[in-house]
């Protein structure tokens, strides 16, 4: 048999309840990839479309999350991180020596 509850206790007993399932809503706001996902870019190189640098995908550029996926960021960090309009690759580069 069910003991008959007050509108107070029933409201503490919804305020638990609540605390105890995760809100669907919240999203993590910065998800970290696992090392199955770190393993699938490790060696993989690209170029940078900003300033040509080339270099491993997991430490020149690094991964983001899009759509459910982990793909590996556009720009390399450097351009990422300059406040310049475009970060112009070294001199040796340019030239292709």
């Amino acid at each position: 048999m069910t003991k008959k509850m007050t509108l107070e206790e029933m409201q503490a007993e919804l305020a638990r309840l609540k605390r105890l399932v995760p809100d669907p809503k919240r999203q993590i706001r910065h998800p970290k990839p696992d090392r199955v996902v770190e393993e699938e870019f490790r060696g993989k190189k690209k170029s940078c479309p900003r300033c040509g640098k080339e270099g491993d995908i997991l430490d020149e550029f690094g991964l983001r999350m899009y759509r459910g996926k982990w793909r590996p960021q556009s720009y390399c960090r450097a351009c990422r991180s300059s406040t310049t309009p475009h970060a112009a690759p070294p001199e040796s580069e340019k030239d292709g020596r």
